[in-house]
């Protein structure tokens, strides 16, 4: 709830880059004094005066003065006046004792409060009988909480906030492809999932495919087992419902990147998706335990992956740092990759990662290699 318009810039202003959506919950001028002597019985620590309700309105609602700006409510001179008389009591020189307009009442402090809302709201000339309301600021949704029920009122906020894409801009690379980078919060549709599917596939494929053969591994074995474990990994990481009947347990890493929160970028070239990584909040576990390890402008990449067809572009750098469009202030990624995976290893220390040890987490350092980045341009 931002009361006044410095508030709402300076949120607004420490968000850039983010897809902020701005709600605004109205509740009619009229009514105020029963939803503030509610809110004072029920609220505990949340008690507030109605005078404060009433200055806090006239901060973020005026008096319509042109033709685009929207109309939410009309409100009555009647209606105004009968709602700031209530606000009298809040005016008692001796607030241990009942209102008395002749010997316990502020009445040059009233008056002053009165004036001021009459000429904030558009009561200051006494002909007017009514004014049209609309916020002073513009917000992406606005709810009328005299008119909607809580429930509506939580369906229509989880609809505006249920876009899947946050953010997306272009890059072009040294072949002269244009490359659209798209970042996502939500669970994402069943044909880009299976697109992605096959994108780690192929990925791992590639990979580890000298590796396996070289362990006489047959070849359709090794990418049978890679279809298998992707089709397990993708299912935890991008889908956030989980399979109905299965429970949370069924998935506890997709569970635990839920958890901490995750950003999903993805790469598309002509439509179709050609890499993409994900960066979590924090580092989760194989047992999908949140380690809390990590600050708030530190990112844990899982995974990072990039079709063969798009190798020797420079894609793979991109997405690693991409993140950076989005969140310009990260100061630290973290990542873990095999140590036998080689290309992995040898890629991350070519674009300015360096290994080091991660402690505060259990993990078997002869197999596996943590790697950290350090924003050079924040302090």
């Amino acid at each position: 709830i931002f009361d006044k318009e410095d508030d709402y810039s300076a949120i607004k202003k420490n968000l850039t880059g983010l897809d902020v959506k701005f709600v605004l919950a109205y509740c009619p001028f009229s009514i105020l004094a029963e939803r503030v002597e509610e809110r004072n019985i029920n609220g505990g620590a949340e008690e507030r005066t109605l005078v404060q309700a009433l200055v806090q309105f006239a901060e973020l609602y005026k008096a319509k003065e042109s033709d685009d700006e929207i109309i939410i409510d009309q409100l009555s001179r009647e209606d105004f006046e009968q709602t700031c008389k209530l606000a009298q009591k809040d005016f008692r020189k001796n607030e241990e004792e009942e209102f008395n307009e002749e010997t316990n009442f502020y009445i040059e402090k009233y008056n002053k409060f009165l004036e001021k809302l009459k000429r904030e709201l558009g009561f200051d000339n006494e002909e007017i009988e009514s004014v049209k309301i609309t916020p002073r600021l513009s917000y992406d949704l606005i709810i009328n909480s005299n008119e909607n029920e809580p429930e509506e009122s939580a369906k229509k906020i989880k609809e505006l906030i249920s876009v899947s894409v946050i953010k997306q801009w272009e890059e072009t690379f040294k072949d002269g492809r244009v490359v659209s980078f798209k970042v996502y919060n939500k669970v994402l549709d069943s044909k880009l999932i299976e697109k992605l599917r096959k994108i780690w596939v192929d990925a791992s494929f590639a990979a580890y495919i000298v590796q396996e053969l070289e362990e006489e591994l047959k070849v359709d074995e090794v990418k049978r087992k890679s279809e298998d474990q992707v089709k397990k990994n993708l299912r935890e990481y991008l889908n956030e419902r989980w399979p109905e009947g299965k429970g949370e347990k069924a998935f506890p890493k997709g569970k635990g990147i839920c958890e901490a929160g995750a950003y999903r970028i993805i790469a598309f070239k002509n439509d179709e998706p050609i890499g993409y990584v994900f960066f979590v909040n924090d580092i989760v576990n194989e047992d999908g335990v949140v380690q809390n390890i990590l600050k708030p402008n530190e990112k844990w990449i899982e995974p990072l992956m990039v079709d063969p067809s798009a190798h020797g572009l420079g894609l793979g750098k991109r997405l690693t740092f991409s993140i950076l469009k989005l969140l310009p202030d990260t100061k630290r990624i973290v990542l873990v990759t095999g140590k036998d995976n080689l290309g992995a290893c040898s890629f991350y220390r070519h674009i300015g990662f360096k290994p080091y040890i991660q402690d505060s987490y259990e993990y078997d350092q002869e197999e596996s290699q943590f790697f950290e980045w350090i924003n050079p341009n924040i302090d």
